[in-house]
């Protein structure tokens, strides 16, 4: 894992992924996620709602936030597109999840599907102190330069 990020979040194994319904509306679902040093995976059944929403439109945004509140609020927050993984890559993906994880997490979740978005690079202008934002879509870091 990325040493700015280990930074704010540590071993945080949970954060929530949010993803565009058909209707255009936004779906946000917690899950367990492991990082490494350039991407950010899951496990999922195919037939969850994000699952679907992903197929429709892989545009999604993770936040993973510290529980620990002793100097403020700290979080990750990524802007990505995922993908579902298969062969080699699938591998890899569950070894880090695995690592993570742990081999008991691992076991229940052996029949679903491995996802994965790219963290991207650091957005500097929207990063203030601890709350450290990340796109991989060059479309998304234009536009929040633009912005700001």
């Amino acid at each position: 894992m990325r040493q700015e990020i280990y930074d704010v979040i540590g071993n945080v194994k949970v954060g929530c992924l949010a993803t565009i319904t058909a209707d255009g509306s936004p779906w946000i679902t917690p899950l367990h996620i492991a990082i490494d040093e350039n991407t950010c995976y899951w496990l999922s059944s195919p037939q969850a709602e994000h699952s679907q929403n992903i197929r429709r439109n892989d545009r999604v945004s993770i936040s993973i936030w510290s529980p620990d509140e002793s100097e403020g609020l700290r979080g990750v927050y990524i802007n990505s597109t995922a993908r579902q993984l298969e062969g080699a890559e699938d591998q890899v993906a569950r070894s880090v999840y695995q690592n993570k994880l742990g081999k008991q997490m691992y076991k229940k979740l052996s029949e679903l599907t491995m996802y994965s978005a790219v963290i991207g690079e650091l957005n500097t202008r929207k990063t203030v102190d601890n709350c450290k934002y990340f796109n991989s879509d060059k479309t998304l870091q234009v536009a929040y330069n633009k912005k700001e």
